[in-house]
């Protein structure tokens, strides 16, 4: 069906999670499940995700909200990506008291934000990486630092890297996709964004991830890393990434 959390079909119960609920994702089978998240959930008393479930978030105001967020092995957060529009189009973006991500729970937007400039284009986003149009390569996106130089085929121009943009203390953007040649590919994206509010314990012991896509191969450039935003009164992790 349409996958959708307002859809009040897709739940057991045949009706939305309200507010105090505790919610259950999870499969009766082997086959991963993918749920969309559009609009600001109910504020939910908890809300677990397991055995191959995907949640994933679209709109940039789009929030979870819940006193408890759990990630179980094989329950993953993550956002729609990548994209082109010049607003910023999604992110991972959680309200809670407390979040635990267990070894093999993930919130993962690699590849998420900005995406890759398309044949002979500049990277979109803030650090697009430059395009050399029909050359050889192609620069990289930029975000907290500059993105690589990439240089035609005689070593004699360079195809600049993005430039830096954001706050390293209030880091809400996503990354920037690199620039392509004449060819194209779907390479390159920028990382997503993920912002977590906590008012109690943060404890990844699985992984949180927002790595830019690789390049490509020989053409275009790589993306840059997205962003990690985490408030909380205690961070806590033993095996984490």
């Amino acid at each position: 069906g349409t996958r959708l959390w307002s859809d009040g079909n897709n739940w057991d119960l045949n009706t939305l999670p309200a507010d105090g609920d505790d919610v259950y994702l999870g499969t009766n089978g082997t086959a991963s499940t993918n749920l969309f998240l559009a609009t600001d959930s109910a504020g939910l008393n908890s809300l677990t995700v397991s055995n191959g479930v995907t949640l994933t978030f679209t709109n940039w105001s789009t929030r979870l909200i819940a006193t408890n967020v759990t990630l179980l092995s094989g329950g993953t957060l993550t956002c729609t990506g990548a994209f082109s529009d010049s607003q910023m189009s999604n992110r991972v973006y959680a309200v809670c008291s407390n979040l635990f991500i267990a070894a093999g729970g993930s919130i993962n937007v690699n590849a998420g934000g900005y995406a890759a400039g398309g044949a002979g284009s500049r990277g979109n986003g803030p650090g697009g990486g430059a395009s050399p149009g029909a050359a050889d390569y192609a620069g990289g996106g930029g975000y907290g630092g500059k993105g690589g130089n990439a240089y035609g085929s005689l070593n004699t121009t360079a195809y600049g890297g993005g430039m830096p943009y954001g706050s390293p203390t209030n880091p809400v953007e996503p990354g920037s996709g690199g620039g392509n040649n004449s060819v194209g590919g779907d390479y390159g994206a920028g990382g997503g964004a993920v912002k977590i509010e906590a008012s109690g314990v943060v404890t990844v012991d699985g992984s949180i991830s927002a790595s830019g896509g690789s390049r490509y191969p020989g053409l275009g450039g790589g993306g840059s890393g997205g962003s990690v935003w985490i408030s909380c009164y205690t961070f806590a992790a033993t095996r984490g990434v």
